[in-house]
This record gives structure tokens, sequence and C-alpha cells, in this order.
């Protein structure tokens, strides 16, 4: 008989346990993938331009001024912000973040609420030279007063 025979039974078993751990291996990888990509999109992954933006929110909405202010990669993220008026007395500006969308490819913007106000002229002056992602140029023409 030689050595490494295995009788048929055994065999079944080995073969059953190796597509058993096959199967656990790529189930594992699916959960793995999915909860990565959860995490990178949706809520989760727009936190930290939320963040961000409520950061620059929060020291602007004090300095007192509500004239437009375009700030070129805030804390060295890349993200170039533009703060637009609102005719709101709490939250004087609206800001946006102008060459990223989110991660489900919307404008990230805050407070998402409030309207414009500012003219159309004034904005093309303020962001041109300036990568402006077109779904924010879009929302910007489509709010500014002409």
């Amino acid at each position: 008989m030689n050595e490494y025979y295995v009788p048929d039974s055994k065999r079944q078993i080995l073969m059953g346990v190796l597509l058993a751990l096959v199967g656990i291996a790529c189930v594992v990888a699916m959960l793995w993938y999915l909860v990565v990509k959860y995490f990178e999109g949706g809520e989760l992954g727009e936190k930290k331009f939320y963040g961000l933006l409520q950061s620059i929110e929060d020291t602007h909405r004090k300095d007192g001024s509500s004239d437009p202010l375009l700030l070129k990669d805030v804390d060295r993220s890349g993200l170039d912000v533009l703060g637009v008026p609102s005719g709101d007395a709490t939250y004087p500006r609206v800001w946006f973040v102008l060459n990223q969308l989110s991660p489900a490819g919307g404008v990230l913007r805050m407070p998402s609420n409030l309207n414009l106000k500012v003219a159309c002229r004034d904005l093309e002056g303020l962001t041109r030279g300036a990568a402006v992602q077109s779904k924010v140029k879009d929302e910007l023409s489509r709010e500014c007063t002409r």
C-alpha cells in the first residue's frame, strides 16, 4: 500500500473541510470589502469634509464679515473652500468645497438649507483660475443673483 494513499472516506472529509475553509474565506473577504466600502462612502465617508467645513464655518462666523471668501488648500488638505454670503445672521456664509465632491458624488456644502446672497459676477471673479468641480459650479450659478 502506498504511504500517501488516503482512503475515500477520509478524502471526502478532507475535501469537505477544504471547501468549508474556502467558503469561509470568501465570506470574510466579501464582508471586509463591504465594510471598507461603507466607511469610505455615505455619511461616514463625508465626515472629514464636513468636519473641515464646520471648523471653517465656526472660525469665520465670528469674524464679523459676510463678504465672499476663498480659502485655498485649507489645512494643507488640498481642498479649496469658498464662503458665500447667505444673508443669515447666525450663519453669514454658506461654505462650499470647490475642488472635491462627496464620495457619493454630491456637492459638499454647509449649511445646506440657506440660500446664497451673491452676484454671479462676484462668484466668477472669485473662482477664476480655481479648479471647481462642474456640479459645484452648476449649483453656485443656479443660486447666485444675475
